[in-house]
């Protein structure tokens, strides 16, 4: 040997056994933190991509003007990141069809704003160009390509000088010049296509008309959705604008921030594991070669050498295995995401995030010079004698020993020899002991908190629970021809294979709640509700309280129903058909905003329209007859707070809603649901706006959503739990081998192979024992305390119960798997006499 610090390869040479279980714990716990940050960044740009397609757009809020001037104002406010905004032109309604264009003038810049992705040819520069969603394409009178030339007669609406409409009927030629895609899943209004032409061309077109005007915004990034709304819409600058917050953008935000609080402990709690499990593993492993240290002092080496040499050894096996843990852990879930989503682009697939490797490199490290450090330490400060005549356990002092039994001694009492034999040994390695149960319990917590949010979040269950038949028919539009008609009705429930049809009037709008029935926390809200327009903080400041609020009309049937929930007053059919008598659920998605009484009295704006089709807003007073508990609504939207409920027949009568909003189709089990799908479109055709959806088609999606996001979530769960039992046969494995002469000893005095194995398998379970009840109490809280805090921003309807059937599953899966894992490695103390075993020699 040339060198002294030549011993650290020679070390690793020849104990390969040991260096393998060293190395197998240190790329399993990098695994474990490299896959956590690629899990991340797939469920970050999941949700990125989830919030954009159901938003239509990444912009955080929509304004509508007529007062082109004061918009303008936007584009140099110091608050508004990115602005564009959209001229209203017109309509060109799609003869023979419910569809309909939607002609309006851009700005170049709105594709950073609105989700509008190229298709084929470009965008419209000028001119005459058009450019139209590719789906409107089929529904033409003529099939057209890009190239070709357009002729549309279409209405525009404008406003006179006396505010009054002026719809004027127009013709153009147009040069399709392009196609493209609008994705917007969060709005049901599916039949509109939108038509885009430039701004130039719109303005040259119909000069000096007073339009109306849509834009969109996103604010600075130092501000949020509702900050940057509450300080736009406070300033009299914008009087003339009202301010629409992309609602489904902002509550999807909130969950991706709770969702981002979640992942950041999770990798300190990952960090902890690893640093647990490397430290275990080095830990043990040093302190098994206490007598080749104590051969080194005894030739010369200075303590500091000997420091210097374990810190050696465990830096380079630091050096060979922690990137090596990196690549597998960013294979291993890349591999998992490639699988469950179908996904065969392979180009980002060596790409890991930065923060992945930056917490590898240092959780190992750390761990690693931890780990080593503190047995270096203590093995290079006994004396060489010592060392070499040890046992290789550094625990092993009298006063320990003494307090260990008497705090297992009421335990104890009834208890066979092996059996106080196994609490003796886990009262002398008090601190291994510890650890090795903190990793398993901190895998259990993760299993209880993964298992808990899927269960919640699970879109098959929610789907199947809220899908209220074999197709659901609805739209959110209240204007005559958009909805179903009871001719409509009557078609669908003729249909041959149709076994009943449920039928619903709705719509949303701001209802005015009387003051003494608002809780404090009610007030707080109305009062930031009413910072998204100049018009709501208005109606603020005069003592209108408004929350957003749906209005549906149910059948006599359906009112029956929620007789099962009534908590006051009586719903009575025949009064609720003749007066404007309502039902009330109010505090939905645990909210404490109103406290309403029977008689309570609430107006409820609504458009009335006349013969021509033009719109005005009336006020509908209504009492409240009965209050009827939340959990009878299927559906709950999370936006929203109170559901008022009216018979249909006062639907028509006092808010002159006529049609159907919503339907619901149950079909006979022997139905052809093919052609009953397809009956069921050609009767909805001339209900423009109607969305028909259908449960095959929607579950079939659903699920491939939900295994995407539960194949990442439980594989990651998987790995913790896998570097865990890893971890535990280590453990076990290192204990039998430190204590190899003190059972030789045993065996010696007549213990017999049987008992040894008995003790042995004993400290297993009180391993696994120990672990299932920290682990399950703290999981237990902790699912418990996510439900309290997420049930308002993290997902609708989050309900939660005592987890009776995964305690006693994991109880049972980690008793077994400490009892396997304490088996295995006893077939070790057997492999060699006992004399040798005695004397140290292996």
């Amino acid at each position: 040997m040339r060198s002294f610090w030549g011993l650290i390869p020679r070390y690793i040479l020849k104990n390969k056994k040991r260096i393998f279980f060293m190395a197998v714990g240190i790329v399993l716990s990098i695994t474990l933190i490299s896959s956590l940050s690629i899990m991340v960044e797939a469920l970050q740009k999941s949700s990125k991509d989830r919030i954009v397609n159901q938003a239509g757009g990444t912009y955080d809020i929509r304004f509508e003007t007529r007062n082109y001037v004061r918009a303008q104002g936007l584009k140099t406010d110091s608050l508004v990141e990115k602005v564009s905004m959209v001229t209203v032109f017109g309509k060109y309604q799609v003869p023979n069809t419910n569809y309909e264009l939607e002609l309006g003038g851009y700005e170049s810049n709105i594709t950073e704003l609105l989700n509008f992705k190229l298709i084929e040819g470009k965008f419209p520069s000028g001119g005459n160009e058009i450019a139209l969603e590719s789906w409107i394409l089929d529904a033409l009178p003529q099939k057209y390509k890009v190239g070709d030339k357009i002729r549309l007669s279409y209405t525009i609406e404008y406003v006179d000088s006396k505010g009054k409409y002026m719809p004027v009927n127009m013709e153009s030629e147009f040069l399709l010049v392009g196609t493209f895609q609008h994705v917007a899943n969060g709005f049901l209004n599916k039949n509109t296509a939108k038509a885009y032409l430039t701004k130039e061309f719109v303005e040259a077109t119909a000069a000096n008309k007073n339009f109306h005007y849509n834009g969109y915004l996103t604010v600075i990034p130092k501000y949020s959705i509702g900050e940057g709304l509450s300080q736009l819409s406070s300033t009299n600058v914008y009087s003339d604008l009202d301010f629409l917050p992309s609602s489904i953008k902002s509550f999807m935000l909130i969950a991706v921030d709770v969702m981002n609080l979640v992942t950041k402990i999770i990798f300190v709690i990952i960090g902890i594991v690893a640093s647990v499990i490397i430290y275990n593993i080095f830990n043990v492993c040093i302190s098994e070669r206490t007598k080749d240290f104590g051969m080194l002092r005894a030739i010369g080496a200075s303590p500091r050498k000997i420091k210097a040499l374990v810190l050696g050894e465990g830096l380079l096996l630091g050096a060979i295995f922690i990137p090596l843990g990196i690549l597998i852990g960013n294979l291993a879930i890349k591999a998992i995401i490639m699988v469950s989503s179908g996904y065969k682009d392979f180009n980002g697939v060596f790409s890991i995030p930065k923060e992945g490797v930056t917490a590898s490199v240092i959780v190992g490290f750390l761990s690693i010079l931890g780990g080593t450090y503190s047995s270096a330490r203590k093995a290079s400060q006994i004396s060489p004698m010592e060392a070499i005549t040890s046992n290789n356990n550094l625990k092993l002092k009298g006063r320990k020993i003494k307090k260990g039994i008497q705090s297992t001694k009421g335990i104890r009492k009834k208890a066979s020899f092996t059996t106080n034999m196994a609490f003796l040994n886990v009262s002398r390695n008090k601190k291994r002991f510890t650890t090795t149960v903190v990793s398993l319990s901190i895998t259990i917590i993760m299993f209880f908190t993964v298992n808990y949010l899927i269960t919640n979040s699970d879109p098959i269950n929610s789907f199947k629970k809220n899908f209220q038949g074999d197709f659901t028919l609805s739209t959110f539009l209240t204007e005559p021809g958009y909805g179903l008609t009871q001719d409509n009705i009557d078609k669908l429930n003729s249909i041959d294979g149709v076994k009943s049809v449920s039928k619903q009037k709705f719509f949303r709008t701001n209802v005015e709640f009387p003051k003494e029935g608002i809780t404090q926390e009610g007030m707080d809200h109305i009062k930031e509700f009413s910072r998204r327009s100049y018009r709501l903080r208005e109606d603020f400041e005069k003592g209108k309280y408004q929350f957003l609020t749906n209005v549906e009309g149910y059948v006599d049937q359906d009112l029956m129903r929620l007789k099962e929930g009534l908590l006051e007053g009586a719903i009575d059919l025949d009064k609720m058909k003749e007066e404007p008598i309502a039902i009330i659920i109010e505090n939905l998605n645990y909210n404490n905003y109103t406290s309403l009484q029977v008689g309570s009295k609430l107006k409820i704006p609504y458009i009335r329209y006349d013969n021509k089709g033009n719109a005005g807003e009336k006020t509908q007073e209504v009492t409240i007859g009965a209050i009827v508990r939340a959990d009878m609504l299927k559906n709950v939207d999370p936006t929203i707070s109170s559901t008022i409920i009216l018979n249909e027949k006062a639907m028509e009568k006092y808010l002159s809603i006529e049609e159907f909003q919503r339907a619901n189709i149950l079909l006979d089990k022997d139905a052809d649901y093919l052609k009953v799908e397809s009956e069921i479109k050609e009767i909805t055709k001339l209900a423009r706006a109607m969305e028909v959806k259908s449960f095959k088609e929607e579950l079939k999606t659903i699920k491939k959503e939900n295994l995407e996001r539960s194949l990442i979530m439980y594989s990651f769960v998987s790995i913790v739990a896998v570097v865990s039992i890893i971890n535990l046969i280590n453990i076990m494995y290192m204990n039998v081998i430190l204590r190899k002469r003190e059972v030789a000893m045993m065996r010696a005095l007549g213990l017999g192979s049987d008992e040894v194995r008995s003790m042995i398998k004993t400290e297993g379970m009180l391993y696994g024992i120990s672990a299932s009840m920290v682990g399950s109490i703290l999981g237990i809280l902790l699912t418990y305390g996510i439900f309290k805090v997420g049930r308002k921003v993290l997902m609708a309807g989050m309900t939660w119960e005592f987890p009776v059937m995964e305690v006693i599953a994991i109880f049972t899966v980690t008793i077994f798997i400490t009892f396997i894992a304490s088996v295995l490695p006893s077939r070790k103390l057997f492999t060699s006499s006992i004399v040798d075993s005695i004397r140290g020699i292996e």
